[in-house]
C-alpha cells in the first residue's frame, strides 16, 4: 500500500476548493486503479493537505500528476502560493477501523 500527501500553501478559499474537489477531483482521482482512498483537509491559516492511498507506487506517483493536471486546468485563481509539497512511500505500519474492510 502507497500513500501520497500533498501540502497546498496560500490557498485562497478552502471552503470553495472542498467544493471543486468533491465535485471534480474525487471521480477522477477514485476512478484510478488500486485506489483505496483519499482524504483533504483544512489546516488553517491557509494550508490544505490531501492524502491518497493506493495498491500500488505507480499509481500512488500518478494521483500526484492528474492532482497537478487537475488543479491547473481548474484551480489556478484559489492558489497564490508555491507549487505543492509533495510525498510519496509505502505504508509500512498501520491501524485500521476493525470496520474498514478496504484494507
Amino acid at each position: 500500500m502507497y500513500i501520497s500527501v500533498r501540502q497546498y500553501n496560500d490557498v485562497g478559499s478552502p471552503s470553495e476548493l472542498a467544493e471543486r474537489v468533491n465535485e471534480g477531483f474525487l471521480p477522477i482521482i477514485s476512478s484510478m486503479p488500486g485506489f483505496l482512498a483519499y482524504y483533504a483537509f483544512d489546516a488553517g491559516h491557509g494550508v490544505v493537505g490531501s492524502v491518497s492511498i493506493f495498491k500500488d507506487k505507480a499509481t500512488a506517483e500518478a494521483s500526484n500528476d492528474k492532482a497537478m493536471e487537475w488543479i491547473n486546468e481548474n484551480l489556478s485563481s484559489l492558489f497564490t502560493g508555491d507549487a505543492p509539497t509533495v510525498v510519496t512511500g509505502e505504508v509500512f505500519a498501520a491501524a485500521p477501523s476493525p470496520d474498514d474492510e478496504s484494507w
